[in-house]
């Protein structure tokens, strides 16, 4: 089983330590904290840099989810082309773009979208830089896709709790 940065595929992410799943206020403290701690090392890049992930050398811009801090990206990046293959996907949440990128690479039709302006324009820049046509869209959750739009795949990540940052 793949252990994510903050939670298991075998444990949702925020779910309260003790698995009773009652009470949501409150839940998944620890993992909230954790995240505040992520964020905080994110505010120290004022600048964009750029990191090897995987197979691309990405550009990172400030105020955007770097896969440097969230290692489930470059998991999920690596897997999914298998179960995309050369179908269309839709992803939600985009951030640098990592996960686009490899499933545009693998033969994928993308849409990515995420409700930050700096990760739609990081994930723009990216996508540029290695000369795939991935169409990247501003918008909260399913609200940059049109109506008649239909995908085979959708990848969500990192859907936090509203207030938690």
């Amino acid at each position: 089983m793949h252990d994510m940065a903050f939670g298991s595929l075998n444990r949702p992410a925020f779910q309260k330590p003790d698995d009773s799943g009652s009470d949501l206020e409150g839940a998944g403290t620890h993992q909230h904290e954790k995240v505040r701690e992520v964020f905080k090392k994110m505010e120290q890049h004022t600048d964009p840099y750029d990191r090897q992930v995987g197979k691309f050398n990405i550009t990172i811009l400030p105020g955007v989810f770097s896969p440097n801090y969230f290692t489930d990206s470059l998991w999920f990046a690596q897997t999914l082309p298998d179960l995309v293959g050369e179908k269309r996907m839709l992803e939600i949440g985009c951030g640098t773009g990592i996960i686009s990128l490899y499933c545009a690479d693998a033969g994928a039709q993308v849409v990515a979208s995420d409700i930050n302006p700096a990760a739609v324009e990081n994930t723009k820049l990216n996508a540029k830089k290695f000369g795939f046509d991935i169409s990247v869209r501003q918008g909260d959750m399913y609200a940059a896709i049109g109506p008649g739009e239909k995908f085979d795949v959708i990848h969500a990540n990192w859907i936090l709790p509203q207030g938690l940052i």
